[in-house]
């Protein structure tokens, strides 16, 4: 029969007086503790932390690993996403170089329930100072990848220069009345805001 050795016996009850014993190889449970491991014990929250302290620090390589490849990121400022870890680097190499070490994201709320989501509040400070119109909110999806929780999905909303308060809403009032499409109200709201609707 063997040895019992690196073996563990156990019994389950499978209802209707049915009985089965079956055996653990210590080995496979060596192997699954393994594998468990080998899973990253960041929490979501821990994650997008670590991206801000990233770009703050202006560490793209610390930034790498906590994208995804096939990461989607939408800054509302711009007219299309940037899709891909390589594009989204590339996007904050550029902000790097224009942008100086003073500026900094700095994180008023975020989100620590979910493991598979995050939402922040944020805004930006000039030496220590705030910096005006700088609020923001931003959403972030992950997913573990190769043991790795990263990044899949981000949006980025930011606060506008310029608030028309209600005049924006009666303008909206009016292009539904007049029967404009929603481009052309979107265009009307946009032109308040200070910001092409094509993005940069």
């Amino acid at each position: 029969m063997g040895s019992n050795e690196g073996r563990i016996h156990r019994r389950a009850n499978l209802g209707s007086g049915i009985i089965m014993n079956f055996v653990v190889w210590e080995e496979e449970r060596a192997v699954t503790a393994t594998v468990a491991s080998r899973v990253t014990n960041d929490t979501a929250a821990d994650v997008v932390r670590k991206f801000y302290a990233g770009i703050n620090g202006r560490d793209l390589p610390s930034v790498e690993n906590l994208i995804s490849q096939n990461c989607v990121y939408e800054d509302l400022v711009f007219a299309r996403p940037f899709v891909g870890r390589k594009e989204i680097l590339e996007f904050f190499e550029n902000f790097a170089d224009v942008v100086s070490k003073d500026l900094q994201f700095v994180i008023d709320k975020i989100s620590t329930e979910d493991s598979s989501a995050v939402g922040v509040t944020w805004h930006l400070e000039w030496k220590g100072k705030p910096f005006p119109f700088s609020k923001g909110c931003s959403f972030y999806q992950l997913e573990v990848v190769n043991g790795k929780r990263q990044i899949i999905y981000a949006r980025d909303s930011v606060e506008p220069a310029i608030k028309p308060g209600k005049t924006a809403l009666d303008e909206t009032k009016g292009a539904q009345h007049d029967e404009i499409s929603i481009p052309a109200t979107s265009m009307a709201l946009q032109t308040h805001w200070g910001t092409s609707p094509l993005g940069n």
